[in-house]
């Protein structure tokens, strides 16, 4: 739950962080796969709002 409250601000900043310079939906899904770990549904979850995110254009594309 720690690594996906972070996840969830950035989605209702519209990108918050993930705005930063140089940062992919790649490096998002990286650093927040370990998720999946803990639970395959919120992994789901995380994954549809990394690339909703990268739809919008929240983020810089990444190559996945």
């Amino acid at each position: 739950m720690d690594r996906l409250q972070p996840l969830l601000l950035n989605w209702m900043a519209h990108g918050g962080t993930w705005r930063t310079p140089g940062v992919t939906a790649d490096d998002v899904r990286a650093r927040k796969a370990v998720i999946g770990e803990a639970s395959s549904s919120l992994w789901a979850a995380g994954r549809r709002l990394i690339d909703e995110g990268e739809a919008r254009g929240w983020s810089r594309r990444g190559t996945s």
